[in-house]
């Protein structure tokens, strides 16, 4: 059986949405777990009660993303994971070609698109220098993708060790791509149609400089992890100057929150 895994907060916008594209795409038994993280839109909420086609569990507290995935698992009973974030729509030729992929041993993605087509950016280098310059010089390095799509068999996710809880929120999918590599697994990026619309949960919630400094955190952790340090600190300082030199207009937002980083360590 396959269980979907949706993590929500507040995303009444997208959720039923992405609900009615599992419903419509999946012909193989399923079940879907929407964990949601203390939303306080209550009305929403008793929306998602009234659907007799979920399994519900509501926490009593906004757990992150991390802690909240490995909370659906628990109450899940699959022998496929289909995490999904409830601002993306999938469609029966993705969701066949997914399960048609996915095995142990393969874990399975797709590229993400937009509403009108657009490819997201949602592919990226590991970000170690060590593994940058591999790709620069051979064109071989180890990617990560977007949690908003991950397919694993139960038991890799157990062999990977889960969502890394450490973090609240950004930074666990580049974690556990990482831990996917680290453990011999293939990472299959599929080429679908899948539909991302983005920001929805966090739009509303977080003021652009908050963000960043959860980014900013989330991305100490996970260097502090590797010991990679080093990288952290290089990579970042060459971040800062190329969105000083190009006029980015997130630079003052990222360069607080590198101090900030960097103050409390």
């Amino acid at each position: 059986m396959i269980s979907y895994i949706i993590v929500s907060y507040n995303s009444s916008k997208t959720i039923f949405s992405t609900i009615e594209s599992i419903i419509e795409s999946t012909t193989k038994p399923f079940e879907i777990i929407v964990v949601d993280n203390c939303s306080p839109d209550t009305e929403y909420v008793s929306d998602l009660e009234n659907l007799s086609n979920i399994k519900l569990v509501k926490s009593k507290e906004n757990l992150g993303f991390s802690k909240a995935n490995n909370l659906g698992v628990l109450n899940s009973s699959g022998d496929t994971l289909f995490f999904i974030n409830p601002d993306v729509f999938v469609n029966s030729k993705a969701v066949d070609s997914i399960l048609k992929t996915v095995k142990d041993g393969v874990v399975v993605s797709s590229v993400l698109f937009d509403e009108q087509g657009n490819q997201n950016k949602s592919i990226y280098l590991i970000p170690f220098l060590s593994n940058y310059i591999s790709y620069a010089l051979k064109n071989k390095g180890k990617h990560w993708v977007h949690g908003a799509l991950l397919v694993f068999t139960r038991g890799d996710f157990i062999k990977v060790g889960q969502w890394n809880e450490d973090y609240f929120m950004y930074s666990e999918d580049v974690d556990l791509c990482n831990r996917i590599h680290m453990n011999g697994l293939e990472l299959n990026i599929l080429n679908e149609e899948v539909i991302h619309v983005g920001g929805t949960s966090t739009s509303s919630v977080w003021s652009d400089l908050q963000r960043s400094k959860i980014v900013e955190k989330s991305s100490y952790i996970f260097y502090s992890k590797y010991n990679r340090k080093f990288d952290y600190y290089l990579i970042n300082v060459a971040v800062i100057l190329k969105m000083l030199i190009t006029g980015n207009s997130s630079f003052k937002n990222k360069l607080l929150s590198f101090i900030k980083v960097a103050k409390d360590v």
